[in-house]
């Protein structure tokens, strides 16, 4: 018995292309679908058919051409599961990576806070308060790491938070300067700046903007030998741009590695990738961040041994009437104290945390589950959550719709390895007033809460 013509998952189909071209709606119609051969073999055809008809509306005939096109179904198949398995390892790295960044972040939580808790004591001895300086740096250092895991993630898919708004470059380079003067004193490098331009207001996320440039400052330090130079400059090559150049008298680069520059991992030359640190993520990120600020960068390098220049260029705007500059963030005002309910499974996180929430004068409870949570908070009125996200029997967002339901309205901190675009915006929509990502300075929460508490 022969096979059917047309293959029977195809055939309503089929049925209904040719009833339409029986009434004439349309008068031409193209469908593909499966055929049987007499042999058996499935091959697809497109067929091209046209109805046509009296002056009195009577079908005359019906024509169709078929053309096979097995092959080239086969080929967009083969690619559409290919994209298919691209994608599916694309959101498992992504996955990897957040995961990862969580587990990395969260032991470094109480490493920060014990930090803040020892720096502060007065009778600690010089040495000592030298050696903790040592750690915070290193802390910061591999806090940096995991920062730039994410935001290259996030830059591939769009979902890296921005706020734009008027801001002072030469502000933003002053303190970024600041932070990065330990570390080129350390390997008596010479940092200088000479910020010359006359316009330097830019519409753009000044925290991005410190990242670009501590990104640029932290390679030219890291690449250039002890004795030697780093200077900042910047100029208006014309009154609507801002040029702002990183010169180093360091190991420079070869012209043919240039154009690989800014690639993701790009970690150097051979004959220098073990000497320095670094996943090779700093400068890609820089780049990717400038361009969302209609912003471009540019390196230059005369080659081995002579130094290099990385110059970035960004739209200027006209400066707002009442502007005053950006300041470091100072010890926070005494809060009224407050009753908080301290939700994080993290044993270490929350045993210091407590610690010092409690130094400052506030009664806290901790909990490390959601049904703890739930438990600790009925019959007593909260003045504060404060939430990890990932717990063992749910999420911070569970945990705050059932406090929601309870009657409890207290305002909510989540506080979470997860600092994605996505888990940012997650929290805000669950409830949570504001989203710290891990590891948080003490100082940060602080000042989290005192916003919070005067609301």
């Amino acid at each position: 018995m022969e096979p059917p013509l047309i293959y029977a998952e195809d055939k309503p189909r089929v049925m209904e292309h040719v009833a339409d071209l029986l009434t004439g709606k349309p008068a031409r119609a193209s469908i593909t679908a499966r055929n049987h051969r007499k042999d058996g073999a499935v091959r697809w055809i497109n067929w091209h058919s046209s109805s046509v008809f009296d002056e009195h509306g009577k079908l005359l005939s019906l024509l169709s051409q078929g053309i096979d096109v097995t092959e080239q179904v086969l080929a967009e198949q083969m690619i559409s599961a290919a994209k298919e398995r691209a994608e599916a390892a694309s959101q498992a790295k992504d996955r990897f990576i957040a995961i990862l960044s969580h587990e990395l972040r969260t032991p470094l939580t109480p490493v920060r806070a014990l930090l803040s808790i020892m720096r502060d004591d007065p009778r600690l001895p010089d040495d000592i308060r030298a050696d903790l300086q040592t750690v915070a740096r290193n802390v910061e250092a591999e806090s940096r790491l995991i920062d730039d895991l994410l935001d290259v993630t996030g830059l591939s898919h769009g979902q890296v938070h921005f706020e734009m708004r008027p801001c002072d470059a030469h502000a933003i380079l002053e303190q970024t300067l600041a932070t990065f003067a330990v570390s080129a004193g350390q390997k008596s490098i010479r940092l200088s700046a000479q910020l010359d331009a006359t316009r330097a207001t830019l519409a753009g996320d000044p925290q991005r903007l410190g990242q670009v440039f501590g990104n640029l400052l932290s390679n030219a330090i890291k690449f250039t030998p002890p004795g030697g130079g780093v200077t900042v400059r910047t100029d208006n090559p014309d009154p609507r741009r801002l040029r702002v150049r990183v010169i180093d008298t360091g190991i420079g680069i070869d012209r043919e590695h240039l154009p690989r520059l800014f690639a993701p991992f790009e970690r150097g030359e051979a004959r220098h990738r073990y000497e320095y640190t670094g996943l090779g993520l700093g400068l890609a990120i820089a780049r990717s961040l400038l361009q969302l600020m209609h912003g471009t960068i540019e390196a230059e390098s005369g080659g081995e041994g002579a130094g290099a220049t990385f110059t970035v260029m960004l739209p200027t705007i006209d400066a707002p009437a009442a502007q005053s500059p950006p300041t470091a963030p100072g010890a926070p005002a005494r809060l009224a104290a407050t009753s908080i309910l301290l939700v994080e499974d993290h044993v270490a996180t929350a045993e210091i945390l407590s610690r010092l929430l409690r130094r400052s004068g506030h009664e806290v409870v901790v909990a490390g589950s959601v049904a703890a949570a739930v438990e600790l908070a009925r019959g007593r009125t909260l003045g504060l959550l404060i939430c990890d996200i990932g717990l063992p029997d749910g999420t911070g967002h569970d945990l705050l719709r059932a406090l929601r339901g309870g009657g409890q309205s207290a305002p909510a901190i989540a506080l979470s390895g997860y600092g994605m675009a996505g888990d940012i915006a997650a929290s805000k929509a669950a409830g949570f007033a504001e989203h710290l990502t891990k590891p948080v300075d003490f100082p940060v929460l602080e000042q989290a809460i005192g916003r919070l508490l005067a609301r």
